[in-house]
């Protein structure tokens, strides 16, 4: 048997990352005197720190938007159908059934049933208790 050669997986082409400055700075930091070393690695930490805040502000800046397109969107279909003479749609003012009342329309049956329940076993009671007096005469 002949030996295999290992292949090596093909190499992808390297992205850069997106702190690429961040890494730079930290490689920086090394090769600095200690005592520079304490004010950069804070001035890092304080950049990472500011780069969240961006990232965090970004995106809810995006989620802004898109509400307030969709709301936008909303109302210019109810512009234009005020404009066709179109009948705009009414709330509609029944509640819709939430949780809670299901769970009380079903407390009710269970109590309802408890109710019924009992009244049968005292009448089943009763019945027994007036058996057993005519039996013993």
């Amino acid at each position: 048997m002949t030996a295999r050669k290992k292949k090596t997986p093909a190499r992808r082409p390297r992205t850069r990352s997106s702190n690429w400055f961040i890494k730079g700075v930290a490689r920086l930091e090394k090769e600095l005197p200690t005592n520079i070393r304490r004010p950069v690695r804070e001035v890092r930490k304080q950049l990472e720190d500011m780069e969240k805040q961006i990232e965090k502000l970004r995106k809810d800046g995006e989620k802004r938007r898109k509400r307030f397109e969709s709301d936008a969107e909303k109302l210019y279909r109810r512009l234009e159908r005020a404009l066709r003479g179109a009948p705009a749609k009414k709330k509609t003012t029944r509640k819709k059934a939430t949780k809670k009342t299901a769970r009380k329309k079903v407390a009710r049956k269970k109590t309802a049933r408890k109710k019924t329940a009992r009244k049968a076993s005292t009448k089943k009671a009763t019945r027994k208790k007036t058996t057993r007096k005519k039996t013993t005469r």
